[in-house]
């Protein structure tokens, strides 16, 4: 998923996950806040008075991005930076209560069957830092097996049993990804161009993975997303 200034994602605990910057001078801050259904002593969110804020936890197992009441949840994230401990309890709550009212969309149908050792999460960390940072060069699956030391078979069955994607299912859809974000560019990039850097061969096959996967053209694709710009193609 793409993200800019102002998002906020919800991510449920032992849930694989990368957050990629494109190259900026200015970087990238984020305020993350972690904790567990356990945070507060156990059986704590089953007592009544906490019923509703209790549903939480079972609607977050897929994760979520919020589409509403931003404004509220990013002023109660900025302030629990600074409140005393009391406070950011009472923050804590009252920000779980706004979550689970806002408008959201799940971000994976794909909930985690089994927990990764550290030793597979290093494994797939250096794949997808090898991949974010190389994703408009070819890429074969040798290439990637014989970063982690296995054969490509093996490699295969670990990278789908561990993401619920198959290695190049995740390589196009980061691939097709880059080239939405791209094509926001003001600069008026041309669509072989952004071909060409998304890591597509072919101009025609980078418009066919495209449609597939976003339903529409790029060319359409900036049309209702409301971008004034003029592409060549």
């Amino acid at each position: 998923h793409s993200y800019t200034t102002g998002d906020i994602f919800v991510i449920a605990g032992e849930t694989p996950h990368l957050f990629q910057s494109i190259s900026s001078k200015s970087g990238s801050h984020m305020i993350s806040l972690f904790f567990t259904k356990k945070s507060f002593g156990e059986g704590f969110f089953e007592i009544p008075e906490l019923k509703e804020i209790n549903t939480f936890f079972d609607s977050v197992a897929r994760g979520f991005q919020l589409h509403s009441k931003k404004k509220s949840i990013e002023q109660i994230m900025h302030t629990l930076c600074t409140a005393d401990t009391f406070e950011k309890f009472l923050h804590f709550l009252r920000l779980i209560k706004i979550i689970i009212t806002a408008d959201k969309t799940e971000l994976t149908g794909f909930i985690q069957t089994k927990k990764i050792s550290n030793v597979e999460g290093r494994r797939l960390q250096q794949v997808f830092d090898y991949v974010i940072h190389n994703f408009e060069k070819i890429i074969t699956l040798h290439q990637v097996s014989d970063m982690v030391h296995m054969t490509p078979p093996a490699f295969c069955r670990f990278f789908k049993q561990r993401t619920n994607k198959t290695f190049f299912q995740f390589l196009i859809e980061l691939r097709i990804e880059h080239a939405c974000q791209m094509l926001y560019n003001p600069n008026k990039i041309a669509i072989a161009e952004i071909s060409e850097k998304s890591g597509f061969q072919s101009i025609s096959n980078f418009n066919r993975t495209f449609k597939r996967l976003k339903g529409t053209t790029p060319s359409l694709y900036v049309k209702k997303a409301g971008i004034d710009t003029d592409f060549s193609f």
